[in-house]
């Protein structure tokens, strides 16, 4: 099957402008039914915001994939569990929904992959011990890595155009890893939701011409990308179309990931629940250092674009699994390093520049220290 990128244009152009308008067009009905995030405790925002993101690339998806010619039902589980979790995330975004009832539902999303789509983890590359296959615990790791993977988005989710921008930078990644491998339909799903997100992140994201977003995400739109991060990244390490090595895939998930556990295993140590909510992941860390939202959001999306850039240049290059695994343990030591230490650290350096720039500027003084005190309140 061959699609010329002239044919491919016109359906991701339509897709791109349907998120944008839904994106205007949604704002008042989820104002007028509740589907809002209001500021408050852990929540640092202006305003009634709403949360319509997961809604409009949800839709904005399900347009595109219609102009396309493709096997409907090879994808159905995928529809199905996207539709399922984007009914949970509106529930729990209108009104608290119990975690242990949101872990259900994730779950069940993760046995339809695996049970109705087919797609399980086997394979985990050519690494002594692993190389003979998971068998049965292959259903275990997968379960696992699904739900933790939906959590890992969800909890990014916390600065203007951060888990929007991670997923859109994975995304392009897993779309040329998945035409490097020949999976064109696997590719054109990608791409589809991937400019149905950038639709969604001209509302999301802070530049020179809109300080702060309009249009929020929403646990709706995290649990969903989070779980077609899911289910691509799997299809593409373990399709039937020709598969990629697991490892150069996982370095496109890393962030996000390492995140996650580092930050589950930090509450554990604590005696705190590993899913009470907090103040203590990535990018609160580096918004504490003294770092603008913006600046926040800009530096952890380039740095999760260059992680996953150097997945698919091992892929490319045909680096051995274990190379891969290693540099994975690598990026593991340093995050725990910072989340430990090194924020400290850079805090300190950050005071100073920030001293410096005050005896440098006249009148600069009482505005520095405005902003030093007063940056995240």
């Amino acid at each position: 099957m061959f699609i010329s990128l002239k044919a491919l244009f016109t359906p991701l152009f339509l897709c791109l402008l349907v998120c944008v308008a839904l994106n205007v067009l949604l704002r008042f009905p989820a104002v007028r039914f509740g589907l809002v995030d209001v500021p408050g405790g852990r929540k640092q925002h202006t305003g009634h915001i709403p949360l319509i993101g997961g809604v409009s690339i949800v839709l904005a998806f399900a347009f595109g994939i219609l102009l396309l010619d493709m096997p409907y039902s090879r994808y159905a589980p995928l529809f199905a569990g996207m539709l399922l979790l984007l009914a949970c995330g509106m529930i729990d975004d209108m009104r608290d929904m119990r975690s242990t009832t949101k872990l259900l539902i994730q779950t069940l999303t993760a046995l339809l992959m695996m049970i109705w789509g087919g797609l399980v983890v086997d394979d985990l590359g050519a690494i002594p011990g692993l190389s003979e296959g998971l068998g049965i615990w292959g259903y275990v790791f997968t379960l696992v890595t699904v739900v933790g993977l939906i959590n890992a988005i969800n909890m990014m989710d916390g600065v203007d155009g951060l888990a929007g921008g991670v997923v859109l930078g994975s995304m392009f990644w897993l779309g040329v890893l998945a035409a490097l491998s020949g999976q064109l339909i696997t590719t054109l799903l990608v791409l589809t939701l991937a400019v149905s997100i950038l639709g969604f992140m001209f509302f999301n994201i802070r530049h020179p011409w809109r300080r702060r977003a309009s249009v929020f995400l929403g646990d709706a739109g995290s649990l969903v990308l989070g779980f077609a991060l899911a289910w691509f990244a799997v299809e593409i390490s373990q399709g039937r179309e020709g598969a990629i090595s697991p490892f150069a895939v996982a370095w496109l998930l890393a962030l996000p990931v390492v995140d996650t556990i580092s930050l589950m295993f930090r509450r554990l140590c604590g005696g705190c629940s590993p899913f009470k909510a907090d103040r203590e992941h990535l990018h609160h860390l580096l918004q504490r250092v003294g770092f603008m939202p913006g600046s926040v959001s800009f530096m952890l999306v380039g740095a999760n674009f260059f992680i996953g850039g150097i997945g698919v240049a091992g892929a490319w290059l045909g680096l051995p699994d274990l190379m891969l695994c290693l540099g994975l343990l690598v990026l593991v030591v340093g995050h725990t390093w910072f989340v430990t230490h090194g924020w400290k650290r850079l805090k300190v350096l950050h005071l100073l520049h920030e001293r410096r720039r005050q005896h440098a500027v006249p009148g600069g003084g009482a505005r520095s220290r405005t902003l030093i005190s007063g940056r995240f309140r």
